[in-house]
This record gives C-alpha cells, sequence and structure tokens, in this order.
C-alpha cells in the first residue's frame, strides 16, 4: 500500500522528521524572478491535523518580518529553524543538527545537500526547462545502509510540495521490499499545464536492468494556494502550483491505481479546512487540515 498520507503528515517532526508549505516552504518552481524566496500574502501561523480522535495543533510557524523564521512541532517539541542569503532560503535545520542546504546557479535552485550526522547523505540536482522545474534527479552517498528513506523525503518537504516530497517517500516505499537488486538511480520529471503541475513520472532504475515507474496525475481548482507565492515584488515562494489539488491519480509498474481527493471550505481565495480521502482498493483513508493565518 505504501505511505499513508496522514501519517506522513502527522510525522513531519523533522527536517527529516522535510518542497509544501504545511506543507514546503521555500520554493516555488516557476519562471519568476529568484527561486527560494517565500513572502505569501497570507503567513500560516498554525497547523491542525484530524485523521483519527480529536483535531491536534501540529505546528506552529514564527515570521521574522516577511521571513518564516522557525516551526515548531507541538506534539514532538521539536523544530526546524530557517537561514537566509538576502531573501532567499539557504538552509533549514532541526532540533537534532540535521540539515538541508540549497543550492544555487543565478536566479535558480541547481542543487540540494542532504546532511546527516554531519554527512552528506543526498543530493538532489535540478533541470530546468521554459523557466520551469523539469526534473530532479538524486544521488545517494551510503553513509549509513540503514538510513531511512522516510527522513530523506521528509527533509524535502519544506522544499518540494507536499506531495511531491509525500510521492518520493511513496515510491520508494513502495518498491523497497520488492527489489533485490541495488538502487542506481532516481528520477522526478514534471509536465506542466500552466502554473500547475498535471504529471509526475518517478523512475527508479536498478542495477539489474529493471526499472520502475510511477506517474502521478493532478487536478486543481481555481483558488489559491497559500504555499505558493505570486510574481513582482514578492517574487516566487515555495510550492510548485499555483492553485490547490482537487484530484491525483497514481499508477504503479504493475497498473494499480489509486485515488486521491481533495475538498476545501474557502475563507475568500484562501483554503482554511482541507479533506483529504485516499482510496486504496482495499481501504479509505481522510485526514483533515485546518489552516489560521496571521491576521
Amino acid at each position: 500500500m505504501g505511505y499513508n498520507r496522514e501519517q506522513y503528515q502527522m510525522k513531519k517532526v523533522y527536517l527529516w522528521a522535510t518542497i509544501a508549505v504545511a506543507t514546503g516552504v521555500i520554493l516555488t518552481f516557476t519562471s519568476c524572478k529568484k527561486e527560494g524566496v517565500y513572502n505569501p500574502n497570507k503567513k500560516i501561523s498554525r497547523i491542525f491535523y484530524q485523521s483519527t480522535g480529536a483535531k491536534q495543533l501540529s505546528q506552529t510557524w514564527t515570521w521574522d518580518g516577511n521571513k518564516l523564521s522557525k516551526i515548531d512541532y507541538n506534539q514532538s517539541g521539536n523544530y526546524l529553524h530557517f537561514e537566509y542569503d538576502k531573501r532567499r532560503v539557504s538552509k533549514i535545520t532541526d532540533k537534532n543538527g540535521d540539515y538541508t542546504q540549497i543550492i544555487y546557479s543565478g536566479s535558480k535552485i541547481d542543487k540540494i545537500n542532504i546532511y546527516m550526522s554531519n554527512q552528506l547523505a543526498y543530493t538532489w540536482t535540478f533541470t530546468h526547462k521554459n523557466g520551469k522545474i523539469s526534473k530532479m534527479s538524486r544521488e545517494h552517498f551510503s553513509i549509513n545502509k540503514n538510513m531511512s528513506e522516510k527522513k530523506m523525503s521528509e527533509a524535502l518537504s519544506f522544499i518540494l510540495p507536499a506531495q511531491t516530497s509525500a510521492n518520493i517517500a511513496e515510491v520508494m516505499s513502495m518498491h523497497k521490499n520488492q527489489k533485490a537488486a541495488t538502487l542506481t538511480s532516481y528520477t522526478v520529471s514534471f509536465t506542466w499545464k500552466g502554473d500547475n503541475v498535471e504529471k509526475e513520472v518517478y523512475e527508479l532504475a536498478y542495477d539489474d536492468g529493471s526499472l520502475a515507474i510511477t506517474s502521478y496525475r493532478n487536478t486543481y481548482d481555481k483558488k489559491k494556494n497559500p504555499y505558493y507565492g505570486f510574481c513582482g515584488d514578492i517574487d516566487v515562494a515555495y510550492n510548485f502550483s499555483k492553485n490547490n489539488l482537487k484530484t491525483v491519480e497514481e499508477t504503479t509498474s504493475s497498473n494499480t491505481v489509486n485515488e486521491w481527493e481533495y475538498t476545501y471550505t474557502y475563507d475568500g481565495n484562501y483554503p482554511k479546512e482541507q479533506i483529504y480521502i485516499r482510496r486504496y482498493s482495499t481501504s479509505t483513508t481522510t485526514t483533515t487540515t485546518t489552516y489560521e493565518y496571521d491576521k
């Protein structure tokens, strides 16, 4: 079945514990000015999750003017601290000292380095086409054979859209126990429709010559994504797509199809509540996310 997204969201308590605020924070991969600037019109202050039982406060966001400085995880006591090079996020560090380093080339993001125990664990390299991210490729530095793939994807969730970072974990989980061969490359390709990512393709190549492919096809509403930064004075923000997800269709190499559905309650053009329903072949899960914004 892979990752249960509500568990993934609730356990987002490290930098490994991470591009989607509240799900991401940093990059929007559009053609607007510099990547790495997150300065939304509506700034998230608190996020609540509810899957089973009562609604719980999950994240508290602290802003220093127009810059996000810290996210506290209220259930665990962990936190993330954000550092900047001028207006662009350059480093995200968790309570334990593990960190993600963002490297730019001109106005575009070039690489993301993920460090664990002060050692380089993973590098993601980005390719652009027509001013937008078209591909990201992963290089793995095996400092620990038991290193968690989930931790790696969680490290990315504050740099990539939440859905993309969750998909990375999902795909790895799906194939990890099915393969005796060694993973040699991992790429994610993006197809755009306007300002939204319409399709994502995840390709995992192994040293026995096999290739596992999982694809996601997305649809969107017309409302504003609070993680997306507009062009102009506020440059670009943290999420890939301008609008909010409505549906996701996942297709695996074995032709298994899973469906995900999102519905929203809005305060004006911005969501104040999201209900996420995931339908597997054998089960259905539901998670409710509530957003509060700075006044």
